[in-house]
C-alpha cells in the first residue's frame, strides 16, 4: 500500500464511520465506538496483506471484527441462574410456549413500546420466569413494526394469516414470512444463553 498509516486514516474515515452506525446501542457512546473502529483501521494497515484481498476489504472485516469485541466485551452480562436451563433440549417449545404466555398476558396494545415490565403478570413470581419475560419484552420490543404487529396478531390474539395480511396490504405467505423471521429473531436472543 503506498498510503501512510495518517493518510489511510484519513482517506477511510467514512468507511469507520458507516460502520460505527451499525453498533449504535444504548449505554456506548457513538464516538467510544468511532475510536474503537479507527482501531480496527490502523491493525486493517499493520496487518495488511495485498496478496489477500484489496484494501478495502481487509479494513472492513477488522473494523467490524474490532467493534463486535468492543460491543461485546462493554455489554452488561445477563446472568441467569443455571437451573433455569434444566431440560435445554425442550428449550425451543418451552421458549415458544413462555414467549406466547408472557405476550398474552402483558395485553399489549401498544406496538411502539411492547417492554413494559410493569405489564408482567403477577402469576410469575419465580426471579427466573421475571428475568425471562423481561429478556422477551425487551427482544420483540426491539422488532420492526411489522414483525412485532405480526407476531402478536397471530402469535397471541390468534388472528389468521389472511386477516394480517389484508389489515397490512400484504400476501398471507409474505405474513407468514414475517411471522416466522420474527419468531426465529425472539428466539436466537436465548440461543446463547443455553
Amino acid at each position: 500500500m503506498d498510503l501512510t498509516l495518517t493518510q489511510t486514516v484519513v482517506q477511510y474515515r467514512r468507511l469507520v464511520f458507516k460502520i460505527a452506525k451499525r453498533y449504535r446501542r444504548k449505554g456506548i457512546e457513538f464516538e467510544d465506538l468511532v475510536q474503537e473502529g479507527y482501531v480496527g483501521l490502523i491493525h486493517a494497515y499493520e496487518t495488511y496483506d495485498p496478496t489477500q484481498s484489496k484494501f478495502i476489504t481487509w479494513a472492513h472485516w477488522h473494523i467490524v471484527d474490532h467493534l463486535q469485541r468492543f460491543f461485546h466485551k462493554n455489554m452488561a452480562p445477563v446472568i441467569l441462574p443455571r437451573e433455569f436451563f434444566k431440560g435445554s433440549t425442550a428449550l425451543p417449545e418451552a421458549t415458544r410456549d413462555f414467549v406466547q404466555s408472557v405476550l398474552k398476558s402483558t395485553r399489549i396494545n401498544n406496538f411502539d413500546n411492547a417492554s413494559d415490565v410493569d405489564c408482567l403478570p403477577a402469576s410469575q413470581k419465580d426471579p427466573s420466569d421475571r428475568i425471562f419475560a423481561r429478556l422477551v419484552l425487551a427482544r420483540v420490543d426491539r422488532l420492526r413494526y411489522k414483525e412485532k404487529k405480526i407476531l402478536i396478531d397471530h402469535g397471541v390474539r390468534e388472528k389468521t394469516l389472511d386477516e394480517i395480511g389484508s389489515e397490512l396490504d400484504v400476501t398471507r405467505e409474505r405474513v407468514r414470512q414475517v411471522y416466522n423471521i420474527a419468531v426465529r429473531k425472539v428466539r436466537k436472543t436465548f440461543q446463547h444463553c443455553v
